[in-house]
């Protein structure tokens, strides 16, 4: 199924957690396979976006709450993060929405934690591990390691001055994200540093931010091609210098994808 075809009327739920995927369905499943929740499936939803080569996710559709499609274009290259997540803010129904990229394991039932809020808020998972890149294979392979066991590359951890790890597990009522005018695509090529200038929008908008010590995040280490690694310099830089200019507003009312 392509872009196209996708039926949004079945994202008309409490919470959706939406995955961008490219390319890293070996890396998904376990993350998938981890994931544990008491709120029954008619609440929410996996929402898996292929964005660029298609990978079949029909037999995941079967095991899992999963619903998929493919962001079909040519080249299927992947491309700027801001866009393919600005296309699903744009026509998403669900009350919450919560993003994850696919190597991100969520520890802790989160679904639970974001059904039972009931106002306005950003909730932001306490802690984010990235494990070393020689475990990511024995994860693939046996999902259920002790995972505080393995040795850790690096940690972050939540605060009012961190903005690490906002792709990793937070949660944003949907309405608000549309007001937001989703993300900020100049922020150019690949990932890095539009979700540190989402954070930051969202905080001058002065919505309340719970960071919750019972939700925790680890990161299955892997590849990244050398043009990713061009793009963080750039994109930093550019965050920087509009973090230091005050160019960094709420945003709400603009056009789509313009943040500043």
């Amino acid at each position: 199924m392509n872009h196209k075809q996708f039926d949004w009327s079945i994202t008309n739920r409490e919470l959706i957690i939406f995955v961008p995927n490219f390319s890293r369905k070996h890396l998904l499943v376990p993350t998938l396979r981890r994931f544990k929740t008491s709120v029954p499936d008619n609440s929410w939803m996996w929402l898996i976006v292929n964005d660029g080569p298609h990978e079949d996710m029909s037999d995941l559709e079967k095991e899992f709450n999963l619903k998929y499609f493919t962001f079909d274009r040519t080249p299927a290259n992947e491309r700027n993060g801001c866009a393919i997540r600005n296309f699903v803010i744009r026509r998403c129904q669900s009350k919450w929405l919560c993003t994850k990229d696919p190597e991100i394991i969520l520890e802790g039932d989160i679904v639970n934690k974001i059904i039972n809020l009931n106002y306005d808020v950003v909730f932001r998972p306490h802690k984010m591990v990235e494990l070393q890149p020689w475990d990511t294979q024995k994860i693939i392979d046996d999902p259920f390691l002790d995972l505080n066991k393995l040795e850790i590359l690096r940690q972050w951890e939540a605060s009012d001055k961190r903005n690490q790890a906002f792709h990793a597990g937070c949660c944003i009522q949907t309405q608000r994200l549309k007001n937001m005018r989703g993300y900020n695509e100049l922020y150019k090529d690949f990932y890095g540093f539009e979700d540190w200038e989402m954070l930051e929008r969202l905080k001058k908008s002065s919505i309340p931010i719970i960071i919750d010590k019972d939700i925790e995040t680890f990161h299955i280490n892997h590849f990244i091609c050398r043009n990713f690694h061009k793009s963080i310099v750039s994109n930093e830089k550019f965050y920087k210098q509009d973090l230091q200019n005050l160019k960094i507003i709420a945003n709400e009312g603009k056009e789509w994808g313009n943040g500043i």
